[in-house]
């Protein structure tokens, strides 16, 4: 997994640090492009929807098992 850094919801000052911080490493800005290309199919829309259903299975299976 590639590590990163968080950046606080609404804190303009972390963003524009990170991002920064981020242009200044060329390695860095390698490493996260060749880790977005090797999992870039677990994010398409199509593996989401298959990952929501299965969540939604599985809670309503629970739920029907807390409920008979």
């Amino acid at each position: 997994m590639i590590p990163s850094k968080k950046v606080v919801k609404a804190n303009d000052t972390a963003l524009a640090g990170a991002l920064r911080s981020l242009l200044q490493n060329p390695e860095r800005i390698k490493s996260i492009k060749e880790w977005c290309l090797a999992h870039r199919n677990n994010y398409s829309w199509l593996s989401v929807a298959k990952q929501t259903e299965e969540v939604y299975y599985k809670v309503l299976q629970k739920y029907e098992k807390n409920t008979i």
